[in-house]
């Protein structure tokens, strides 16, 4: 079950396995990604999936989050097969 799922365009993303590692003002996130892209119309065949894992690291600057840094590596199968992503 996705903990987070929207939709830009014609691309469906559900975020889930989720972690947060606090380090007071950074903070590192990492979440597995599932990519779904939409039909295009009726009768067009719908476009392929992916899983991804996400590492976003955030500063705390001026009393905001922003980001700092974002790395997305697609998961190869067997990864995926194993469980591990």
């Amino acid at each position: 079950m996705a903990l987070s799922r929207f939709r830009v365009g014609l691309i469906t993303f559900e975020v889930d396995d989720i972690v947060i590692a606090d380090h007071g003002m950074t903070a590192v996130v990492v979440a597995r990604v599932q990519t779904r892209r939409n039909k295009l119309g009726a009768g067009a065949p719908p476009g392929g999936t992916g899983r991804s894992r996400m590492m976003n690291v955030f500063v705390h600057e001026q009393g905001k989050w922003r980001l700092l840094a974002r790395s997305i590596t697609p998961c190869v199968e067997r990864a995926v097969t194993a469980g591990r992503c």
